[in-house]
């Protein structure tokens, strides 16, 4: 002692704790107690359970332990800044461990930093691919037919990584001419070349590609290459390129439904079946081509429309606008088994398939009842009728010694002749069909009074 006190300085106190502390002398003792508390931050470490983790699942648990220089946990309440690219956050120490969770959705490999003060540590953490939920297709938004393009088809999980699935997706588009015809997907990105072969009506063609009951489509315009030869088919018939003529640059092929022309202009034609398409070619600049081509353009019809227009006297008409009149393509005809009526095209205006409740010509023309009987309804009544007869046609009527006894000028697609009013003796009469658009029928009629 020294002056009645005892000093002595106390060492290694390192780990935090209370201490009691005892000072003796003779049969005296005394005691104080001693609390050790953690010194400033001095060591950090960085882990993640689990280090590797699902996109799906997404989540994984960072602890930082903070110690100070003698390894004791810092102090509660201790701040820490977690960042990994794009998150940034904080948690605070409890017992030296300060604890995050962190969400990762895209696959990739992070590093996961941890700082306090002036210390920080780092960690890795891998995110892999979920499972297979959609799929994506990418096409090119213009191609030429039978030219290369470049398809990508990515099979992804729910957050958009590439999946980690291999197999193959088949490929279907709007015209059934894309090659090939699968493609294969590796680790979940397929990268294939492929070729169109013929264009579409509107040139606008869907593809669509599928994969483990999934789909996605793309679109892209196929443009046809002037002089290419093909078919573009549409709801209203197809249009078969021949010759493509002075055209220079790409082109599409549009045909759309024009009938609500019909509805507006004053120059409806009374024969028609309701069908009117407009043709036009475009461009890729979307100018519409009017120079020389020559196309071959069959227009579907359905004989319900016909009403009392005859089959075979359906042609193609175009409208000359001009004139604002309806003109007969030169070399149309009617096929009646395939529904069609066709014709060769070197102009495009508004076109509809048109017929005649008259016959072409007057070769199938006959007449009935033949014989006529006066006192027989089923065979006589007060008529004797001619049918199919060509427009503008003239019938005459001879006795046996070949005297004109009647003459009718054909306005209607079916004429009369009232035998029963008129004063004629039994006996076997002539009759000729002539004149109109053509042909001539000759033919006897029995009549019995």
């Amino acid at each position: 002692t020294m002056q009645g006190t005892a000093t002595k300085e106390l060492f290694g106190l390192f780990t935090i704790g209370i201490y009691t502390l005892f000072a003796t002398t003779t049969e005296t003792l005394g005691t104080t107690s001693i609390t050790v508390i953690s010194g400033n931050p001095a060591t950090l470490t960085l882990t993640a359970n689990p280090q590797i983790i699902n996109a799906d699942s997404g989540t994984t648990t960072a602890y930082a332990y903070v110690k100070d220089q003698n390894n004791n946990p810092v102090a509660d309440g201790t701040i820490v800044h977690f960042s990994y690219n794009p998150f940034i956050g904080t948690a605070t120490t409890l017992k030296g461990t300060a604890t995050l969770i962190a969400t990762f959705t895209t696959t990739g490999t992070y590093t996961l930093i941890a700082t306090t003060t002036e210390i920080c540590a780092t960690t890795s953490i891998t995110v892999i691919a979920g499972a297979f939920s959609y799929l994506e297709l990418k096409a090119p938004s213009t191609t030429t037919i039978n030219a290369t393009f470049t398809l990508t088809i990515v099979a992804k999980d729910k957050f958009g990584n590439p999946a980690l699935t291999t197999g193959s997706a088949s490929l279907t588009n709007t015209t059934n001419s894309i090659f090939p015809t699968t493609i294969s997907l590796t680790n979940g990105i397929g990268i294939g070349i492929a070729t169109i072969a013929t264009s579409p009506n509107g040139g606008k063609d869907t593809i669509t590609a599928t994969y483990q009951g999934l789909t996605s489509q793309a679109t892209t315009t196929a443009y046809i290459n002037p002089g290419a030869t093909l078919d573009i088919a549409s709801l209203w018939g197809t249009v078969s390129l021949i010759e493509t003529g002075s055209l220079s640059d790409s082109f599409i092929v549009c045909i759309t439904d024009a009938k609500h022309y019909f509805t507006f202009t004053t120059n409806k034609p009374e024969n028609g079946i309701g069908i009117c398409i407009e043709v036009r070619l475009i461009n890729t600049k979307g100018e519409e081509f009017r120079g020389s081509f020559t196309i071959k353009l069959e227009v579907l019809y359905n004989e319900d429309s016909l009403g009392s227009i005859r089959e075979e006297t359906l042609r193609l008409y175009t409208f000359n606008e001009q004139t604002k009149k309806w003109e007969g393509v030169s070399n149309s005809w009617v096929d009646p088994l395939r529904n069609i009526v066709g014709g060769i095209l070197t102009h495009l205006t508004l076109i509809a398939p048109l017929g005649s409740i008259f016959a072409l010509t007057n070769n199938d023309a006959y007449c009935y009842p033949n014989p006529w009987k006066k006192n027989d309804p089923s065979y006589g009544g007060k008529y004797i009728y001619f049918i199919n007869l060509s427009k503008d046609s003239l019938i005459k009527v001879y006795n046996i010694s070949g005297e004109e006894i009647n003459r009718i000028y054909v306005d209607e697609p079916v004429e009369k002749w009232d035998v029963k009013g008129e004063d004629i003796a039994s006996g076997v009469y002539i009759y000729t069909i002539t004149g109109g658009a053509g042909g001539k029928k000759i033919g006897k009629i029995g009549i019995i009074k």
